[in-house]
């Protein structure tokens, strides 16, 4: 008995029928996702932004058939077209039939399922964001829609990861009645996604969280929102004393795409806040922290964890197999965390290098990302020797010249001028290391 040859084995692709053509698309969705141009090269750059008309959890387009009509940038595929398209995804059923090659185990014609490229981590499912919530299409730019499959057909995690790559911890700029200053906390967030990082972190560590009512942070997402800021980039952190429930219901509404929690939140409060957000479990401030993460990981509580310093690598190896998102912090080893499957990093140097951790997860098998977690390192302890969060604000109040970042929230304390310059230098001395990026 002899095994039938596939159509698209057997054929060349201009003799299919179009019933066989349509069946090639895989449902990813990635070829629906808004490219933006370089101004000083012709070099298209993926975004995570969807056409309307794309089904965001399906992968497929919402009206196929008036699609032409309707989108004026929408385009048929053809052989000839499909071989003349360098954008398209490396994973792309008609890129890899037109280049000689076999489908993935997860296309459908090869499953059966619909579902398996989903399974997979191929497709938009929980990372696209629709076009109308976002603003500014230069702030959502990524690589994850042309990320190479690996070994086993499948992408690695930081590139199927909702918030995989470099996630700023962001800080929080304040006012002389030391009220939130939105102004420049936009402007902040836009400058550090502009060089290099993924998504924010807000009112974490960094963001001095603790110190903050739920009304203030509210009003405070409410009011980067509005001012332009992608809601789909920022993940609320709900800790201390504030109304976790009701700020991840307001997050959800706002079109956050996940919040962050301490190990130790109420399982009551993790009930409520996942049927409304995923969640990420912040398992760095103690060793115990893990073992509440494994027991929400197990039941299905949880989208993400973060870990600390050498704790990332392990519990990389131990999570991601699971499609569980491992990220570290500024203490870890980005390279081995990443080494393991691991997602990326939640960064509070990213505030004033987010090269740095960006450089890192772009090149990360390469001997000069060792160079910048080496940087990464002395930076984390020159901060050491200060309060970090205002030693961070010392810096970046240097590198953009207004001395409003000194402010902070009690129980912290500015540095005094002795301590800024103490700090300034040994930070210039760490950026002086080769391969600083």
């Amino acid at each position: 008995m002899t095994t039938a040859i596939p159509f698209w084995k057997s054929r060349p692709l201009e003799e299919l029928s179009p019933t066989e053509w349509e069946s090639l698309c895989d449902g990813c969705g990635r070829c629906c996702l808004y490219r933006i141009r370089s101004a000083d090269s012709p070099r298209q750059h993926h975004t995570d932004v969807a056409c309307r008309l794309l089904n965001r959890d399906t992968g497929r387009c919402g009206d196929y058939p008036n699609r032409l009509a309707l989108v004026p940038f929408c385009g048929s595929f053809t052989p000839k077209v499909v071989r003349g398209l360098d954008w398209l995804p490396a994973t792309c059923g008609y890129r890899l039939v037109a280049n000689g090659e076999d489908l993935a185990w997860w296309h459908p014609l090869i499953s059966g399922d619909p579902e398996t490229v989903h399974q997979a981590g191929i497709s938009v499912r929980g990372r696209a964001i629709p076009e109308e919530k976002a603003g500014k299409l230069e702030y959502h730019a990524v690589s994850w829609p042309a990320a190479q499959a690996g070994a086993d057909g499948t992408p690695p995690m930081r590139w199927r990861a909702r918030f995989g790559g470099v996630n700023a911890d962001l800080l929080t700029p304040l006012q002389d009645d030391l009220s939130i200053d939105l102004d420049r906390m936009t402007a902040h967030a836009f400058r550090v996604l502009e060089l290099g990082c993924d998504a924010l972190r807000v009112f974490g560590e960094a963001g001095e969280g603790h110190s903050f009512s739920t009304e203030e942070i509210i009003a405070a997402l409410t009011g980067l929102v509005s001012r332009g800021v992608p809601a789909s980039k920022l993940m609320p952190m709900l800790g201390g004393a504030i109304d976790a429930p009701g700020l991840a219901e307001t997050a959800s509404a706002l079109g956050c795409r996940a919040a962050m929690i301490p190990a130790r939140l109420p399982q009551r409060s993790i009930d409520a806040i996942s049927t409304m957000l995923p969640i990420y479990m912040d398992a760095s401030k103690h060793p115990d922290d893990l073992s509440f993460a494994e027991a929400a990981a197990g039941m299905g509580r949880i989208q993400g964890i973060l870990a600390s310093g050498p704790d990332g690598p392990a519990v990389a190896a131990r999570f991601t197999a699971a499609g569980i998102e491992v990220l570290c912090d500024d203490t870890g080893r980005l390279p081995d965390l990443l080494a393991e499957g691991g997602a990326g990093c939640i960064s509070a140097i990213a505030n004033i290098a987010p090269r740095l951790p960006a450089y890192i997860c772009l090149h990360w098998e390469q001997p000069p990302a060792n160079a910048a977690q080496g940087v990464i390192d002395l930076v984390e302890g020159c901060l050491k020797e200060s309060e970090v969060v205002p030693g961070l604000k010392a810096l970046l109040a240097r590198q953009t010249g207004d001395a409003a970042w000194l402010t902070v929230r009690p129980p912290l304390h500015s540095l005094t001028k002795s301590q800024r310059e103490q700090l300034e230098q040994a930070y210039d001395r760490a950026r002086a290391r080769p391969s600083a990026q």
